[in-house]
């Protein structure tokens, strides 16, 4: 079967979980169709997440025919997502010290997330992914409804990694007890967490070492892989691959012009790699979130493999006047770190000097 890559991000297997349910048992429910199944791969430095290609855009298909009348794109349902955002928010910004109840603080951001994922998703792919079908669809009678999500989409910006930080935060220090580094947590399951929690009980150390090397999640269950191409070749599942080989220029989106810059590329994967980061190189990422303003208060210039009019990078580079060119699909992947490159905002291209 045919699957896809729909972005990188730095989040926690706990989140990825969670937004399976959501696509598969929820999304029925309120959307009226989810998918089948919402795949991950960790590639030992982030999370990409992978969909069944046919599935996806079945999804799509229906998403973009739904009525604008429909509840789940009227103001007052909009508005609501923004009180249960500040909800999740207060939660996830809760100092650890004022956490009373460990089993019942784990269960209301369960349950907050639950409230908050199906217009969160519906934000990122109404107001960004599916805006020109949907707008092509229904005409500028859909603008309305596109900036209303756009305002929901503004106002979670940043909520998923403010919890990861959280839950690093408030549960690091439980697996360390247990003589795990904290950092694992965000490669433990639902279940996983829930045990810690509850019971007190870790996983073994070795099946998150095993898992920190890479894995891949389909289906509902985690399995650590040593090769990604293997992993799918035995599921049976297949992508259409860009060859990169002898590509030394790559063309983007501007995201905002800053004339022609160069410099040294500095490669960030996820939030621990930001400190790295040394003023006037140019950053390149998979895609931003706002744990990373300090990297690109830095940078010469950000170049993103990711990315659309509404996402994190666009926006900071808008407000900061940083050059930024996004969605090159392979930056990460032919620019090493310390190679010299040119970052041309006037024509969207970025090369390799």
């Amino acid at each position: 079967m045919k699957i896809f890559r729909i972005f990188t991000r730095d989040f926690n297997q706990w989140t990825n979980q969670l937004v399976r349910e959501m696509y598969v048992l929820k999304f029925p429910e309120i959307w009226g169709k989810g998918l089948k199944d919402q795949m991950v791969h960790y590639t030992g430095n982030s999370f990409e997440w992978w969909r069944y290609e046919d599935d996806y855009l079945e999804l799509q298909s229906y998403m973009i025919k739904k009525p604008l009348s429909s509840w789940i794109f009227q103001e007052t349902t909009i508005e609501e997502f923004k009180r249960n955002i500040d909800g999740f928010r207060a939660l996830s910004l809760m100092a650890v010290k004022d956490i009373k109840d460990h089993v019942e603080h784990l269960s209301q951001l369960k349950e907050a997330f639950r409230r908050i994922y199906p217009w969160y998703a519906l934000c990122i792919f109404v107001a960004g992914h599916w805006r020109e079908k949907i707008l092509a669809m229904n005409g500028q009678k859909a603008q309305q409804v596109i900036d209303r999500l756009y305002h929901g989409r503004e106002h979670s910006e940043g909520m998923l990694k403010i919890n990861d930080n959280h839950m690093r935060a408030w549960l690091g220090p439980m697996l360390r007890k247990k003589g795990i580094s904290g950092d694992y947590l965000k490669l433990m399951s639902v279940e996983e967490i829930d045990m810690l929690v509850i019971n007190g009980k870790a996983p073994k150390k070795t099946e998150l070492e095993a898992r920190a090397k890479g894995f891949f999640f389909i289906d509902g269950k985690i399995t650590p892989i040593k090769s990604f191409d293997s992993f799918l070749e035995q599921k049976g599942l297949s992508f259409d691959r860009e060859s990169v080989q002898g590509l030394t220029e790559l063309h983007g989106t501007v995201a905002y012009q800053g004339g022609i810059v160069k410099g040294k590329v500095k490669r960030v994967f996820n939030t621990d790699q930001v400190k790295d980061f040394r003023k006037g190189c140019i950053l390149v990422t998979p895609m931003t979130s706002p744990e990373y303003l300090p990297a690109i208060e830095k940078a010469a210039a950000i170049v993103t493999d990711e990315g659309g009019i509404t996402c994190h990078a666009a926006i900071v580079a808008r407000e900061l006047k940083k050059p930024c060119i996004m969605a090159t699909k392979h930056a990460t992947e032919i620019f090493e770190d310390g190679s010299i490159i040119e970052v041309d905002t006037s024509k969207g291209i970025v090369k390799k000097l």
